[in-house]
């Protein structure tokens, strides 16, 4: 078969992809179009060097971008390198960004690979080596390390999952948060992050080490202040320990307030004071 032939074979086959794709609902922006090594019209594999592609809602808004230098179509399956994709929320828009990914056709599911960035428009940073963007629910799940990253927040561990705008963060093992500018919280997971309505809730094996001492609990509920994100109230429940230099109280139950500089210890409480310049919170 011709040169010429294998040409016009390989742009049927693209123009047939496009047209597959846009009956997704997707829209076609830009396609510059190559050749695979050894392509022909049964083969199993047609590359578009260069794309750009829009999903759109039912009422006719833009759900989503996707760009990209690379995109070579196996069946179902597309895969993709450099990619910019952009999710469109109500409120908070999410742009994600790797150096590698993979596009489901029949469900616009995609996975992203090495180098993956996710950002917020209100300032929301997660970084990993490999995510899942869910085009239906657009949450975002990763089970690989991971470092999320907002206002005076960091949080560390391994597998998470996003709900959409990164309203709600669970991070499901190995958890470490830090407070700026000195506070630390450890647990083994899952930890769950409400960044609307300010509140963590860590779970097993929870420890918080600042200047003062460390706090030990079973399960950990803290409130922060919306802007400053620093610490406004913490629930501690199960086994709780508070240690302040050689002073040691135990209970079921510990509450803090930070604007009173309160603990309040319930369920069989019991107190070890050693020296009275460590009494406190």
């Amino acid at each position: 078969m011709s040169s010429t032939v294998h040409r016009v074979a390989r742009i049927v086959l693209i123009a047939i992809s496009l047209l597959v794709w846009q009956g997704l609902g997707w829209s076609v922006e830009e396609v510059v179009v190559g050749a695979v090594p050894g392509a022909t019209p049964g083969g199993e594999a047609q590359q578009i060097v260069a794309f750009s592609l829009s999903g759109y809602n039912p009422d006719g808004s833009k759900k989503w971008d996707l760009q990209g230098q690379a995109a070579e179509i196996m069946g179902e399956m597309v895969k993709l390198s450099r990619v910019v994709a952009v999710a469109y929320g109500k409120e908070v828009n999410v742009t994600l960004t790797g150096d590698e990914g993979t596009l489901d056709k029949s469900n616009n599911d995609m996975t992203l690979e090495h180098h993956v960035v996710a950002t917020t428009t209100d300032g929301a940073r997660l970084t990993t080596d490999r995510l899942n963007w869910h085009a239906q629910s657009q949450q975002v799940t990763t089970d690989a390390q991971v470092l999320v990253e907002r206002e005076n927040l960091e949080i560390a561990g391994t597998a998470a999952i996003a709900e959409p705008e990164f309203k709600r963060v669970a991070v499901q093992e190995d958890v470490t948060m830090r407070i700026k500018p000195s506070t630390l919280i450890t647990c083994s997971g899952p930890l769950e992050v409400d960044y609307a309505n300010n509140i963590a809730v860590f779970n097993e094996n929870v420890i918080v080490t600042d200047e003062r001492g460390q706090i030990f609990a079973d399960r950990m509920d803290v409130w922060f202040e919306p802007k400053s994100s620093a610490i406004k109230k913490v629930l501690a429940m199960g086994h709780v320990v508070i240690v302040r230099g050689e002073n040691r109280t135990y209970s079921e139950q510990a509450e803090y307030y930070a604007d009173q500089n309160k603990v309040v210890l319930s369920g069989a409480p019991r107190l070890e004071i050693f020296s009275k310049d460590d009494i406190g919170f």
